[in-house]
């Protein structure tokens, strides 16, 4: 028996949008240089990760999925960049920056999760 799972119900990407739904709010309170300099990175990065989850998951061939879903994971990397970018330059405290770490090293698992399943379908 074979079903479906719609890329909104894998967990990884719903904590993703979550951590992107936090970040938004996050930035839109930062005055225009920071915003214009970090914020459009930051957002640009935490968005990518379940948009790239979104598009392997709608690949046909299992290769293909893996490469979008290794994608995720980097842009889950490079928000952590960005945070930690933003805590040094006061912009957020350090406590949040470490919390938003937090949840994006707990995704970036769930993400090997995923690219290890997938694999074992290949």
């Amino acid at each position: 028996m074979v079903f479906f799972v719609e890329f909104q119900d894998i967990l990884s990407y719903k904590k993703a949008e979550e951590v992107a739904e936090d970040i938004w709010s996050i930035v839109l309170t930062w005055s225009w240089f920071p915003k214009k300099a970090i914020g459009m990175q930051l957002v640009t990065s935490v968005d990518s990760i379940s948009a790239n989850m979104a598009e392997g998951h709608g690949r046909f061939f299992y290769k293909e999925k893996l490469r979008f879903y290794f994608y995720a994971r980097a842009s889950a990397q490079e928000t952590i960049c960005w945070l930690k970018k933003s805590a040094k330059r006061k912009l957020i405290r350090q406590s949040q920056c470490n919390s938003l770490v937090g949840e994006l090293e707990s995704i970036c698992k769930l993400i090997n999760t995923l690219i290890k399943s997938t694999k074992h379908r290949l």
